[in-house]
């Protein structure tokens, strides 16, 4: 966590750390518009405000913000 002024900011993997997630996942939500964030430097950072906004909508049921399983971490099932 970082502070610049009033604003508090949280990198990718405070917010994996915290949710017990893996980082991917958080990447993943800011790549499909779920979780807004800005890359300053090397690091991606997401404002208090806007994981604020995401868990007021992720409990919205008219929206659907489903669990994602996919990448290395969530191979692909093959139906052979």
């Amino acid at each position: 966590m970082s502070k610049l002024g009033s604003v508090v900011f949280y990198s990718i993997e405070d917010i994996a750390n915290e949710l017990q997630t893996h980082p991917e996942t958080i990447r993943i939500y800011i790549r499909q518009g779920k979780l807004k964030a800005a890359k300053f430097g090397k690091k991606y950072w997401v404002t208090e405000e806007s994981l604020k906004k995401y868990f007021e909508y992720s409990h919205d049921p008219a929206v659907s913000l489903p669990a994602i399983k996919t990448g290395p971490l969530y191979p692909r099932e093959t139906t052979e």
